[in-house]
Parts: C-alpha cells; structure tokens; sequence
C-alpha cells in the first residue's frame, strides 16, 4: 500500500483553477460521504502529473498508461457491506486518492463537460473505491454506480454543480465502464 503525502500541488500554472476547484470537491465528496455515517474523517488528496500517475498506475496496478484517478485505501479492503463496523474504534482516515488534473481536464472536454464539475463524479468515484467497491464485474459495477449516484446526488442538493448529472448517467455501450462512468 502506498502512503503519498496528501497534499495538492499543481501540476501546470493552467490547472489553478482546476486545482482549486478539486480541494473544493474533494472536501464535499468527504461531507457528503461523511453525513451518511458510514465513513470517515479524511481522505488524502494528491494531484500529479501524467507520468507520475502512469508509473503509479504501472507499480500498483500493472496497467502501463496513464489513468485520471488512483485510489489507496489505508484500510484492509472488505465487502461495502462490512465496511464501517469498527469505524467508530478505529481510524477513520480511508485513504489517499491521487488524480491527473491535465488527463481530467482533457477527458472532460472531450465529453463536452465542465472540467469543475466534472470533478466530483471523479472523485466521488475514488471514495468509492475507498469503501470497498470496484467494477471488475457487472454484478461489481451496479452496486458501486449505485452508491455512486446516491452521493453525487447528495452533493447536487447541497448546490454542488455535477456532470454529467446523476439522473443522465448511463452504462456505456462497452460493458464495464473505466472510472468516472456510470449507470443510472
């Protein structure tokens, strides 16, 4: 398991507002989570550069590209289910999310999405796979859009702006989608 600092830097003087934009979202996906009380405190967040995530990705996932979202849970991974029991006796930092800002900004603008709203899914996604879930399988991947959905949702009424929105969300064509997409 890594322990990258959590920390947010900047990855190019073009991603300020990006930058700025995903501490916000970050600290409003952790709320959102949070109020459902079954989590945490904290989640680290890191944003690094496309080469750095792809050597991440590479180590830990054996994956040679780069991809927009990592996750490190600080916790043993267990079912969604038994997640949360001894929360209360134990830390309660999940875990540390790293990002690539510039493959974020371009993947949303090749979706035709707002890059800072396009945020939240992203990290909604990798607080997701903090508590246990993954879309390896179909059965996997309902369960996890699922409670996906449910705090997108959470963050849309608390005035959070998210694209693509909650109720437009929907199973790619392809079969099991990569992060950040989603089935309604």
């Amino acid at each position: 398991m890594v322990r990258p600092t959590p920390h947010v830097r900047a990855c190019s003087p073009l991603l300020t507002r990006a930058r700025a934009h995903a501490c916000a979202q970050h600290t409003a996906c952790t709320w959102s989570c949070a109020r459902d009380g079954r989590l945490c405190r904290s989640v680290g967040l890191r944003l690094v550069s496309r080469p750095e995530i792809a050597a991440l990705n590479r180590k830990y996932r054996h994956k040679d590209a780069a991809t927009d979202i990592l996750s490190f849970p600080r916790h043993p991974l267990t079912s969604p289910e038994a997640f949360g029991i001894d929360v209360r006796q134990h830390d309660r930092d999940l875990g540390d999310l790293i990002a690539c800002p510039d493959l974020i900004v371009a993947d949303a603008m090749e979706q035709g999405f707002d890059a800072a709203a396009y945020w939240p899914t992203l990290l909604t996604h990798g607080v997701v796979h903090l508590l246990g879930y993954d879309h390896e399988r179909d059965a996997d991947y309902v369960r996890m859009n699922r409670r996906e959905v449910g705090i997108l949702r959470t963050l849309v009424a608390t005035g959070v702006r998210v694209q693509p929105p909650p109720e437009e969300v929907q199973r790619p064509a392809s079969g099991v989608p990569s992060a950040g997409q989603q089935l309604a």
